[in-house]
């Protein structure tokens, strides 16, 4: 909740005239690093679905609710960091169509 509060009230502090190429390319590079978070998130979900569940516990609705926030959470740290290079390779091909782009507020 706080990181995405900085970032609203960061993107808010460049809404200034001169600056609006800056505030789009940070709004696609968040774009970009949520996409590839949600691209790993589903990447882990699908590799635990294949594992058979075994040992005392088995498979419990508890233990799926776990791992998934579990899952959720890495994903997030892991594009936070240099991830698997699909959010820089996303923006880097989306960048140069930013000058068409209208940039609306929240």
């Amino acid at each position: 909740m706080i990181d995405r509060l900085t970032t609203v009230n960061s993107i808010q502090s460049l809404e200034k005239p001169g600056r609006e190429n800056e505030l789009k390319l940070r709004r696609l590079k968040e774009a970009c690093e949520n996409f590839e978070s949600l691209f790993i998130y589903q990447m882990l979900k699908s590799m635990r679905s294949a594992i058979k569940e075994e040992g005392f516990l088995g498979a419990t609705h508890e233990k799926s609710i776990y791992y998934s926030m579990f899952d959720e959470k890495i994903s997030e740290v892991v594009s936070k960091g240099d991830g698997i290079g699909l959010g820089r390779i996303l923006f880097n091909k989306l960048k140069d169509g930013l000058s068409n782009v209208t940039v609306f507020n929240d």
